[in-house]
């Protein structure tokens, strides 16, 4: 398991500090003029624009994730890895759940659980308020 957290924490770090930092503050400033001095609605450099950004994004919040999942390790608490390569899927719906993986199975659980749960009380004070036989 430190192994495995030593391994997340210098990704964590490439990651973060490294290809987050080219991308959102060596590249996206150039692509940002490139797509201003273009022009018009939509351009080569808005699409680079846009890809640079999710990119720097992407690497932000992966290298906050794997430091999380190496610290968590070191605890002896055993965490989801959070991204899955998003920038593969085939459409926006498996993007998401493959963007924030945690957060895309973990949100459902909990609405669909706290539903659940109201329904019930629910249920059952108005079965009592009203006398039904259980």
């Amino acid at each position: 398991m430190l192994e495995q957290s030593v391994k997340y924490i210098m990704l964590g770090f490439l990651y973060k500090f490294v290809l987050a930092h080219i991308f959102g503050h060596m590249i996206l400033g150039h692509v940002k003029t490139y797509a201003l001095y273009t022009g018009g609605f939509f351009n080569l450099g808005t699409l680079g624009v846009m890809y640079v950004f999710g990119l720097d994004l992407f690497f932000d919040f992966a290298g906050y994730s794997m430091f999380a999942v190496a610290i968590s390790n070191l605890m002896g608490i055993k965490s989801p890895i959070n991204f899955d390569k998003p920038f593969v899927s085939r459409d926006l719906k498996e993007f998401w759940n493959r963007w924030h993986m945690s957060l895309s199975f973990l949100v459902p659980r909990l609405c669909l659980y706290a539903a659940w749960s109201w329904c019930s009380c629910a249920t059952r004070s108005l079965k009592t308020a009203i006398r039904l036989p259980v």
